[in-house]
């Protein structure tokens, strides 16, 4: 095999070994290639079956000038020097390795940052030069000095690079603000999601770790410049053409912007011409946040087992071809590690390099907890829309639920009112699901006609009646007074008005989705089983199962009882609330995300299923979403393979029983959840392709 490196210098300048790479076949290693003459780049390409490129471009006319390419590999973590659609017509697996950098980049990120709040390297020299010597005081400084603790960082781009950035600044006494179109449960635990417009004008530091999209091209311009604080510092290690340079330049002269630390720019290496060589205050290195001898020897290692794939695949090629033809992924999140998004994509990367020649359907998938409408916005195509609402403490905030070309809009109550959104003020006794129904509101005022919700991760124990209150159900005390219940008050609720909710929802359904089947009161109610994880102790979870016994009292009288099953305690009983006032129907979340994905439809033909989630338990078995798949997979009788991070003791034959060809933990040493949990992208990849390895040499 033929393996040709276009431009290896600045990945191993002397100080690391190809030997890896030797180790396959015959390479051949230039330092550097033309990046505009693509007669040069074919050439060197030649007959190879692999080409590794760091900058150096490979556009259609090169690939179709190389017939014998059968792999693209790229020494960084974008794809943008690649015409990746028309590699894909070929049947050509294209590969990056985005995991390599999180430390280093996080880390320089941090550094920059440092440096423009204390002008080490400055103060350095000045010491060098004798200015401290020369200085009549003890201390000698001639820049401001800036500290951290309680400024707020507002990072876009929340990735894995964006939450280790936020991490080290939390770390530093730093207030973290995150904008990203897919919030999840890790990035939460780190900082706050919102807006771009609140990030902008909240925030002391604004750091960008986004990728480079046609969307977001200069979108720091002079007029996001102009909604941010004055004195704002700006960050950024991402890419250069994220920010229109003349209107940073013009920000910094003017004083608008204090500081700015940019590893990149618009064009590199940098133009002598680049209006920020001469802006105040700003500090430019050349692009190097990536470039730690630990970061580029990963690289190597990663891409050395992409191209041992392929090394593999093309031994295979000789005897028979693989007879696995559709393979589907469809997996829960990995709570706190890996969102079901994220898994989808490590299955797309992984089965173009090691099983190119095998349809893959990759679905991300929840069963109406945190993650539902990301699933959605991934899977079904769905726009992302953003509304300010009340959250659980009647605090603004911003949530985004999913609207779909059939009039159907998909919302996350915990997106309104979810636990994560407490940051430790948890009071289930307080707390409202007020915003979750102007979400609602605002889906049917712009023109929604069915609304799927999630229920799951709720902070709440008011039934639901703020959600209510929000639609137009008016609830009043003895008094005849209105007001809006919550936990601690639902038992003052004497009479309540639902004609306006009516009108209102007329033509509207509402479908629930959720899997827990807990009655609203009792021993298995929602105040009992859920209410100490929201911050209730005995004394508290008492009154709410009282309360919610008064509240099912009130809904009984102007309702009847047919919302009186499995399900009502949903949410801090939200599932009631809904299900009485809203006339909503309540179904099995992953049932509903098999029907909305058309997963029957897709299931015809399918050779294997991988599916999975955090934790393979007996809950697991018994209605969350790995048996709800299989209650498909088993009737169509397709292989179904369980990938997860841990496996319960207890399960014994269970899986097996239940369907399950095989389970994996994809954990490949015994180590503590804290340690990891910061594995996981690497650990999943790796099993899954392990997996992939195998089923192609025995198919």
């Amino acid at each position: 095999m033929k393996i040709v490196i276009l431009d290896g210098y600045t990945e191993n300048p002397g100080d690391l070994s190809w030997k890896g790479l030797e180790e396959l076949g015959e390479l051949t290693v230039y330092d550097r290639t033309s990046l505009t003459d693509e007669q040069e780049i074919i050439g060197r390409i030649g007959d190879a079956q692999i080409v590794i490129t760091n900058k150096t471009p490979i556009t259609r006319s090169v690939i179709d000038a190389c017939p014998g390419l059968k792999f693209i590999a790229v020494l960084a973590t974008g794809y943008n020097i690649v015409d990746v659609v028309y590699a894909k017509e070929r049947g050509i697996p294209v590969s990056n390795v985005p995991a390599y950098g999180t430390a280093s980049v996080s880390q320089y990120a941090i550094a920059l940052l440092l440096e423009v709040c204390h002008h080490i390297g400055h103060h350095s020299n000045a010491v060098k030069e004798g200015r401290w010597t020369a200085c009549e005081d003890f201390c000698f400084w001639d820049y401001p000095l800036v500290e951290l603790e309680k400024k707020t960082m507002g990072i876009i781009g929340f990735g894995r690079i964006g939450q280790a950035t936020g991490r080290i600044a939390k770390a530093l006494g730093m207030k973290v603000l995150a904008y990203d179109v897919c919030p999840n449960e890790t990035g939460r635990e780190i900082g706050a999601y919102t807006d771009l417009d609140t990030l902008l004008a909240s925030s002391d530091v604004v750091a960008l770790h986004c990728n480079l999209t046609a969307e977001n091209t200069g979108f720091i311009n002079k007029e996001s410049i102009a909604k941010m604080k004055d004195h704002v510092m700006i960050l950024n290690n991402s890419r250069g053409q994220l920010i229109v340079e003349q209107d940073l330049a013009d920000a910094l002269n003017r004083g608008k912007v204090a500081a700015a630390a940019l590893d990149v720019v618009s064009t590199e290496p940098i133009r002598a011409d680049n209006p920020l060589l001469k802006a105040k205050n700003c500090l430019i290195t050349p692009h190097i946040s990536w470039a730690p001898v630990e970061s580029r020897q990963r690289i190597m290692g990663l891409q050395r087992g992409e191209c041992e794939s392929v090394f593999e695949r093309s031994t295979c090629e000789r005897g028979e071809q693989t007879d696995m033809k559709k393979c589907m992924v469809i997996s829960d999140s990995f709570k706190g590690t890996l969102t079901s998004v994220e898994i989808c994509k490590i299955a797309e990367e992984s089965f173009a390099r090691i099983l190119p020649d095998c349809e893959l359907i990759a679905i991300p998938a929840a069963d109406g907890g945190e993650g539902t409408v990301a699933c959605f916005l991934h899977a079904c195509g769905a726009e992302p829309v953003t509304v300010e609402v009340s959250g659980p403490l009647f605090e603004s905030l911003p949530a985004t639920y999913a609207r779909l070309q059939d009039k159907t809009a998909v919302i996350e109550m915990a997106a309104a009112a979810g636990l994560p959104l407490v940051e430790g003020r948890g009071n289930p006794a307080v707390t409202t699901t007020f915003g979750v129904g102007q979400m609602i509101r605002h889906a049917v005022a712009s023109g929604s006609r069915k609304i799927i919700l999630g229920l799951g991760g709720s902070a709440t124990n008011d039934g639901g009646c703020g959600c209510a209150s929000a639609l137009g159900v008016h609830f009043f005390d003895e008094d005849g007074k209105e007001f809006i219940p919550t936990g601690i008050t639902l038992e003052k609720i004497a009479h309540l008005d639902m004609g306006e909710c009516g009108e209102l929802l007329r033509d509207v359904e509402i479908c629930l989705m959720s899997d827990v089947d807990n009655p609203l009161y009792g021993e298995r109610g929602a105040a009992c089983v859920f209410g100490p994880q929201k911050g209730a102790d005995a004394e508290m979870v008492e009154l709410l199962d009282r309360n919610l016994r008064a509240f099912s009292d009130i809904l009984v009288e102007y309702c009847g009882e047919g919302w009186m099953r499995g399900g009502a305690g949903a949410a801090g009983g939200m599932g009631a609330g809904c299900m009485a006032l809203l006339h909503a129907n309540m179904r099995s979340g992953i049932e509903t995300v098999l029907e909305m994905t058309g997963f029957d439809e897709l299931l015809e033909g399918c050779d294997l299923v991988i599916t999975g989630e955090g934790q393979i338990d007996r809950q697991s078995m018994g209605g969350k979403l790995i048996s709800g798949i299989l209650k498909h997979t088993v009737k169509k009788a397709v292989p179904t393979v369980a990938l997860v991070g841990s496996i319960a003791e207890d399960l014994e034959e269970l899986p097996y029983e239940a369907g399950l060809t095989a389970v994996f933990s994809i954990n490949r040493r015994p180590e503590a959840f804290k340690n990891s949990r910061l594995k996981s992208h690497e650990n999943y990849q790796r099993t899954l392709e392990d997996i992939l390895r195998l089923l192609n040499m025995v198919s």
